[in-house]
């Protein structure tokens, strides 16, 4: 059950990278829309897909793998929110925050995973 609910947040995280690729070409981008779209979080298949796949990790794995998912999670956004700032994709502050937010998940997780 661990592999189904880490296939279903990388098919989240691969769905959702293709959706900012093709917001990034309108000139109103918005991370929200991106992340969540403009639905309400029970009619958007993305949102379910991201709430299914957390009940079935926190059920079913161990708290280290929770972390270890943190981490590679806030690593891969960092990076992400570096290539948008190369690309100008949303606003220079927006991407400043989010990689500062970032940051801090990965430091806090990596705090964490030293602790367990």
């Amino acid at each position: 059950m661990v592999f189904l609910g880490l296939a279903l947040y990388i098919f989240w995280l691969l769905i959702t990278l293709l959706k900012i690729n093709s917001l990034a070409q309108t000139p109103t981008f918005s991370y929200q829309v991106a992340f969540f779209g403009s639905l309400s979080w029970y009619k958007n298949a993305r949102n379910i897909i991201l709430l299914v796949s957390f009940c079935i990790l926190i059920y079913f794995a161990s708290l280290q793998f929770i972390y270890f998912l943190f981490l590679f999670s806030s690593l891969f956004f960092l990076v992400l929110f570096i290539h948008n700032i190369q690309r100008s994709i949303g606003t220079v502050k927006e991407n400043l925050i989010l990689m500062s937010l970032s940051i801090l998940v990965s430091v806090i997780s990596c705090w964490i995973l030293s602790l367990l």
